[in-house]
């Protein structure tokens, strides 16, 4: 087992309120919908809104219990897009297609049009060195294990057994360490909406 939590780190600044101009611009929007430019700081992230959420509680036959959580949404548009929803508080959901890591974050739709801009933040896994990590503490637990072994069998393999032993020690102190100097990074997004000064601009048919 792989000890060590994950690192969360603060949300990345705001990014800069730059009107998003969308691949399709739509009509004005129905009675009681309002209009809004999404964008985010990497190309093509996928946006959508968050519909709803339905806990799940499953008890075994001795006593266990499993708990889960599943989020319906809908899927809005690829960024740079311009949207029409209701108006009121929604749930966005960005997700980069180039890393499948994205982020949650709140829209206001009002009567006046607005724009909304998303820094994705990022997740660091570190995979190889934590596979370093289990392999070395794996070694490492067999080493002492049969080096302990061997070390009290016979006179004649207390001081081999015993280097494995120390060796096996040492693999699995190295483990521990690489745990946790590559524990893995995450970075939750961070959002910005605003009505802009000026209209975007109208692209060419």
């Amino acid at each position: 087992m792989v000890v060590g939590c994950g690192v969360q780190i603060a949300p990345p600044a705001a990014p800069a309120k730059v009107v998003p101009v969308p691949v399709t611009r739509l009509g004005p929007p129905v009675t009681g919908s309002g209009s809004v430019l999404i964008d985010a700081d990497q190309p093509n992230v996928v946006v959508h809104e968050i519909t709803g959420s339905m806990e799940t509680v499953a008890y075994g036959g001795r006593g266990g219990m499993v708990y889960g959580v599943s989020i319906g949404t809908q899927r809005l548009c690829i960024t740079p897009c311009q949207v029409h929803l209701p108006q009121g508080l929604h749930q966005l959901m960005f997700e980069s297609p180039a890393t499948g890591w994205g982020g949650v974050g709140d829209l206001q739709v009002g009567v006046d049009a607005s724009a909304y801009r998303y820094a994705l933040g990022h997740r660091v896994i570190n995979a190889g060195p934590r596979i370093g990590a289990v392999i070395a503490m794996s070694v490492g637990f067999a080493g002492v294990l049969g080096g302990g072994l061997w070390y009290l069998a016979s006179d004649f393999g207390q001081n081999i057994g015993g280097g494995v032993a120390i060796g096996g020690a040492a693999l699995i102190a190295l483990g521990v360490a690489l745990t946790v100097a590559f524990r893995p990074e995450e970075q939750n997004g961070t959002g910005v909406q605003w009505i802009p000064d000026a209209p975007a601009p109208v692209l060419a048919p």
